[in-house]
């Protein structure tokens, strides 16, 4: 499982900042603060160039989001099919999207799938075609449906 430092980590490097995380994960800056700094500790150097608009990631920072995002995704599948192992099992599938799909395609096709598939849930993310494309290959969409002609690098296309 994830440890709380990774957990904080990876909310620091989504949202740019220590107040935008905190908010999210519903606990004082504070606390955020001094589990990413454990974090730095733990690996010796810096995760994060913190500056006056808030942290970016150093190329470390980069490599070490890489990693937890991966254990995220394991963790996730892991728990799936111990679901499934016991009759309790439930897919999630994260999609991202542009908006221009995002108005009927994409919930039509959604909702039709769930009536064939009771157990499946989704998660929707809309915004332009190359950020949907970027949340695959970062791993924190299972899908994008994009109108683009520019291919992304990690992304393959299954479909033109």
């Amino acid at each position: 499982m994830q440890s709380l430092a990774f957990k904080y980590f990876v909310e620091v490097a989504e949202y740019g900042s220590l107040s935008a995380a905190a908010e999210k994960l519903g606990v004082a800056i504070s606390a955020v603060s001094r589990q990413v700094s454990m974090l730095e500790e733990r690996v010796g150097t810096a995760l994060f160039d913190r500056g006056v608009r808030g942290m970016a990631l150093t190329e470390a920072g980069a490599l070490l989001l890489q990693h937890a995002r991966r254990q995220i995704l394991e963790t996730d599948a892991t728990l799936q099919e111990i679901a499934r192992l016991q009759g309790m099992a439930q897919n999630h599938i994260r999609i991202a999207c542009t908006q221009g799909l995002a108005n009927q395609l994409v919930p039509k096709t959604i909702a039709g799938f769930q009536k064939e598939f009771t157990d499946t849930t989704f998660d929707l993310w809309i915004d332009r075609a190359a950020t949907a494309a970027g949340r695959v290959a970062d791993g924190n969409a299972d899908i994008a449906i994009t109108f683009s002609s520019k291919p992304v690098d990690n992304v393959a296309v299954r479909y033109v």
